[in-house]
């Protein structure tokens, strides 16, 4: 693919994204009154372009080379049977299978220090909106790539078959995002955004999301303590995100190993 090529495709999935999502979050807002060009928004299309001109490039290498991986003689008799199903039993399978190995790293990635210092760059954005969605450092949205992408390889489809699941995910992942409050009816929840504004700031845990096809659920048991926000990408630069400071780390971090040992017994104060 030559660089023209790969502009054009990403002038034209801007165009097409924004052609649905701005109608939509003008006229069902979660947060009414935001504006269009909202503070972070140069910042928010500038990682845009990063996924569409690198990041993805480079997942793609990365996805090719584990399905090569994961075509060994100890995955054949699976990937067989797999193959032997109908495909909507396969695309049932693939998205639940998926869809709990996202829950599990999602988690993890708020709990564990080393993947919360790149996943703490999703939600450092203050102001959520479509465009928000993109706001991922390349280590975090490579190893979500795989994730989201395992369970399919390892029983066997082909990349190209992935393609219009690839593409529904994606664009669920935005709409999750997008500063829209749509009821979905007889599905028995609302979407709507699933991090909340400055979550990194206020505790690095909040707004915890149980899972991408299941937005805006209420009730999550995602914990709400852990490591403190780390240093995090903002306007462009590396720096430290408003609010975290030393002594408040400190506490942060003394709170959690605490909550180990001594069972919680009503909300902190």
């Amino acid at each position: 693919m030559s660089s023209l090529t790969a502009i054009g495709g990403m002038v034209l999935s801007f165009g097409v994204l924004a052609f649905i999502f701005w109608p939509l979050e003008k006229a069902w807002a979660a947060r009414p009154g935001q504006p269009l060009l909202r503070s972070g928004f140069r910042t928010d299309l500038a990682y845009f372009v990063a996924q569409y001109l690198v990041l993805a490039p480079l997942a793609l290498v990365v996805l090719n080379g584990v399905k090569t991986l994961c075509q060994v003689e100890a995955l054949t008799g699976l990937q067989v049977t797999v193959a032997r199903q109908p495909w909507w039993l396969q695309a049932i399978e693939a998205v639940v299978l998926c869809d709990v190995l996202v829950y599990g790293f999602h988690r993890l990635s708020h709990q564990v220090d080393f993947l919360w210092r790149f996943h703490a760059v999703h939600h450092s954005a203050e102001h959520l909106d479509w465009l928000a969605a993109h706001r991922e450092h390349p280590v975090d949205g490579l190893l979500t790539q795989l994730v989201v992408n395992l369970p399919a390889m390892l029983m066997g489809f082909p990349l190209t078959t992935l393609a219009m699941l690839i593409a529904f995910r994606g664009m669920w992942a935005i709409f999750i995002h997008s500063n829209v409050r749509l009821p979905l009816g007889p599905l028995g929840f609302s979407a709507r955004p699933n991090c909340t504004t400055g979550t990194t700031r206020a505790s690095g845990r909040r707004g915890i999301t149980s899972a991408t096809s299941r937005p805006g659920r209420t009730g999550s048991s995602a914990p709400t303590t852990g490591p403190p926000a780390p240093r995090s990408i903002r306007s462009g630069s590396w720096g430290r995100i408003p609010g975290a400071s030393s002594r408040s780390c400190s506490r942060q971090r003394r709170g959690r190993r605490a909550a180990w040992h001594v069972p919680r017994k009503g909300p902190s104060k």
